[in-house]
């Protein structure tokens, strides 16, 4: 079968998840073709596909000529490539996509559950046949928001990341904040606040970023030495390193679409700080692969999705209670055997099932 993947092609949460998308099917034997969209211009580092890094080099690799390509170039390369199936992640271009599907090919895609609201899902019907999920929360919004019964994808832990990449740090419990794009989904200000009630000298805390949003948060180092603010869009194997060589994930956030950061860490034995709402509690087991914060709400998206901020005083008895080298030991041990449950084995199945149903017509 000759799989189609359409996708920004970078160091992004979305492009990482089609890339190991594209693995599963070249491993299955199946011929994959990638067109990359340029990231959105409107975004740091706008427009932008990787080139450097030798993981994003695949072969049948097709640059797009924007974030929002013309029809007839959507349908020029899927009829050059002779693709039977599309795989596509947060891509809105309802119209073009629908060019792709006359064409008889299958276009299967997903969206972010924070971004997807009541008026684009008529027009995804057109464009897609078939929607599906990455967590239960988005699957039951489709259903019972906008009427589409989408299938659930159980996504897992990656297997290339089987553990530490590089040694673990000494003379501190390092926490890393996994910091994006830092946008508005990011409680910056309340993590660096929680951070700082606990005065425990022999803990750190990096804060990475790829890029700072103009709606970001203010990141105040102060005058507290064990905070540092790294922004670098770093390359997969350096960010790898730099990711495992910390003790706890702090990962706090207002709503989350996916958390590729949840399931490398779970793959590094690496317990994570985040808030107790989906899909979050869903990758995470209090008590087990981490500690789940308790949550406000504080508002709402445009399409409705609640915002929730972390509890201060909550995320500060989780920051000190993962201060402790003993608990943060016995901690890796069972978000180590979290993995079984997030097997990558199950991610397989269904990614490849669902290209069967999309390569026998739907």
């Amino acid at each position: 079968m000759k799989v189609g993947i359409i996708s920004n092609w970078c160091n992004r949460g979305q492009a990482v998840v089609s890339r190991y998308i594209r693995l599963i099917f070249e491993e299955a034997g199946h011929e994959t073709f990638v067109l990359a969209r340029p990231t959105n211009p409107t975004s740091p580092s706008g427009s932008y596909i990787e080139e450097e890094d030798e993981v994003w080099k695949v072969p049948n690799l097709t640059h797009g000529s924007a974030f929002e390509m013309p029809k007839q170039e959507y349908v020029a390369w899927a009829k050059g490539t002779g693709v039977e199936v599309v795989f596509c992640d947060m891509n809105m271009q309802f119209k073009e996509l629908a060019a792709v599907r006359d064409l008889g090919v299958c276009t299967i895609g997903r969206f972010v559950w924070e971004r997807f609201a009541a008026g684009h899902a008529e027009k995804a019907k057109k464009g897609y046949e078939i929607i599906y999920s990455l967590h239960r929360g988005e699957q039951r919004r489709y259903r019972e928001e906008y009427g589409i019964e989408s299938p659930l994808v159980r996504f897992g832990c990656f297997p290339d990341i089987a553990g530490p990449t590089a040694p673990k740090r000494a003379q501190a419990v390092y926490f890393i904040f996994h910091g994006g794009l830092q946008g508005p989904r990011k409680p910056i200000e309340k993590t660096l606040e929680a951070f700082r009630r606990v005065r425990d000298p022999g803990i750190r805390l990096i804060i990475k970023s790829q890029g700072v949003r103009e709606d970001s948060e203010n990141v105040d180092l102060g005058d507290d030495p064990r905070v540092e603010h790294i922004v670098q869009d770093m390359p997969y194997d350096e960010y790898h390193a730099l990711f495992s060589s910390c003790h706890v994930c702090l990962a706090p956030s207002r709503w989350e679409g996916l958390g590729v950061h949840l399931y490398e860490a779970i793959s590094y034995g690496m317990p994570t700080i985040s808030n107790d709402i989906p899909p979050i509690n869903e990758v995470l087991v209090h008590g087990r692969s981490g500690l789940l914060v308790r949550s406000v709400r504080s508002g709402q998206r445009p399409n409705g999705l609640p915002i929730f901020d972390p509890d201060v005083d909550h995320l500060a008895e989780c920051i000190a209670e993962l201060s402790d080298p003993a608990r943060v030991k016995a901690m890796e041990e069972t978000t180590r055997a979290e993995r079984a449950r997030l097997t990558w084995e199950h991610t397989r199945r269904d990614y490849l099932a669902l290209a069967h149903e999309g390569g026998t017509g739907c």
